[in-house]
């Protein structure tokens, strides 16, 4: 049996392009493991088996009829998380606010994608408004772990094997933090290079559209599709697309600023080793490592980050709060009564320390190709929690592009990643890091458990 789950996006485009293999084929593959799975991971919110079948059927069709008039992920499926809106399709952001909503219009990203050719086969699982109760969904690795969130079902269902790549959105760290802890490259670009009109708020200011696939290789022709801007969306941004989308050359070996204060300091043994690993690699390949440190506290960061992202959230959900307050979570309703007491002076602080932090962080990571921490502090943790994202929200809150990419396993056979971090729309020459990293370690993770 052909394991189609293996191949890359771009594998399975150019599969189906040079008729190796149909987009039918291909999509039937893919739902014999959303049968094999789902029963015990609840990674979909909104899954048709029939419809599915019918899109691959009228990709195929449409390749019949005129080869040369298909985009570059033609009869490429993909999962969406359920707070994009999608047109005709249940929306509902984990929430009971939102049961039963359909949307009538796509989210810019999904249209982005399905213009490409891609096919959306469903809502992945997410938590509740993409905040902090955890989901249904459980981790494939050990269900007694926690999958990460907000973008549960998006990082399972790729790492089984049920979708080739898939969205996500990260305010915190809710691509990053659930792609290292189940085993899957999680990429978050330069905040305002992807749109995020049609995606369900968070807090505005931090919200960004990310991905989940099995290989860094298959990052630049997706970000290629996804980005560019879009007036409809405030924080987009305008710039050229030969910037962030340049591919740096790395015959060179680059250099590489460790950042060990925090992160060095809050992760457990095994992750410490586990990057140390990667860091001797790296070196034996060529590469200059160099500690690199920063002068203000990342408590402070995080302190801020918060204030934004719960004084936002609260601005988003407060109407409906007000109205229907049982029907929010523990989690998310306690930050959004955290957001409605925050003073506007506080919210003001928290604005102009980002913009200090963020030209503090462009000065220091200039000379370096790139920046390396450990994805997360530990691999994943009980199922009452969905982790700490305190490795990622230092990023979200400056805005900066990252990437997280497996690593190898804990001492429990849990997977772990690395953290690459580039200055803000370096998004392409970080995705070049990032393929360098992936070609030395050559970790990536396959779930093939009997049942």
């Amino acid at each position: 049996m052909t394991h189609y789950f293996r191949y890359s996006v771009s594998e399975i485009a150019e599969a189906i392009q040079s008729k190796r293999i149909t987009s039918i084929d291909f999509m039937e593959s893919l739902i014999s493991r959303i049968d094999l799975w789902e029963p015990e991971l609840n990674v979909w919110a909104n899954f048709d088996k029939e419809n599915a079948l019918f899109l691959a059927h009228k990709a195929h069709k449409k390749f019949l009829k005129d080869p040369n008039s298909i985009g570059p992920l033609h009869g490429v499926p993909f999962g969406v998380k359920d707070i994009f809106f999608t047109k005709g399709i249940r929306t509902e952001c984990g929430s009971k606010i939102f049961q039963g909503f359909v949307p009538d219009y796509n989210s810019e990203v999904v249209s982005k994608l399905q213009r490409s050719g891609a096919i959306n086969i469903g809502k992945t699982v997410t938590t509740e408004f993409a905040g902090f109760d955890p989901s249904i969904t459980c981790n494939p690795w050990n269900r007694n772990h926690t999958p990460g969130g907000s973008s549960s079902g998006s990082a399972v269902g790729v790492s089984v094997g049920m979708i080739p790549f898939s969205l996500g959105s990260q305010t915190g760290g809710s691509v990053l933090r659930p792609a290292s802890y189940n085993g899957v490259v999680g990429f978050k670009p330069t905040y305002g290079l992807i749109s995020t009109f049609g995606v369900m708020p968070l807090a505005s200011s931090l919200d960004t559209v990310g991905t989940f696939s099995k290989y860094a290789k298959d990052l630049p022709l997706l970000l290629d599709i996804m980005s560019g801007y879009d007036s409809r969306d405030k924080g987009s941004v305008k710039i050229s697309r030969k910037k962030y989308l340049f591919q740096k050359n790395l015959q060179k070996p680059p250099k590489i600023g460790v950042l060990r204060n925090h992160f060095f300091e809050k992760a457990n043994k095994d992750v410490i080793e586990n990057v140390n690993l990667a860091i001797n690699q790296f070196n034996r390949s060529g590469a200059e490592t160099v500690d690199f440190t920063v002068d203000f506290s990342y408590e402070d960061v995080l302190n801020m980050h918060k204030i934004l992202m719960f004084v936002e959230g609260a601005s988003v959900h407060q109407e409906n709060y007000q109205k229907r307050p049982d029907d929010f979570g523990k989690k998310i309703s306690e930050s959004i009564e955290t957001g409605l007491i925050t003073s506007a002076v506080a919210y003001v602080k928290a604005q102009k320390f980002r913009r200090f932090i963020k030209d503090q962080l462009i000065e220091k990571m200039k000379d370096f190709d790139f920046v390396l921490t450990p994805s997360t502090p530990t691999a994943a943790t009980d199922f009452s929690t969905t982790g700490d994202a305190s490795f990622q929200s230092p990023w979200t809150y400056v805005g900066f592009p990252t990437i997280t990419i497996p690593s190898g396993l804990d001492s429990d056979r849990l997977p772990l990643g690395i953290q690459i971090i580039g200055v803000p729309f370096s998004d392409g020459s970080l995705v070049s890091s990032a393929i360098w990293c992936e070609n030395l370690l050559q970790k990536n993770l396959f779930l093939e458990f009997e049942k």
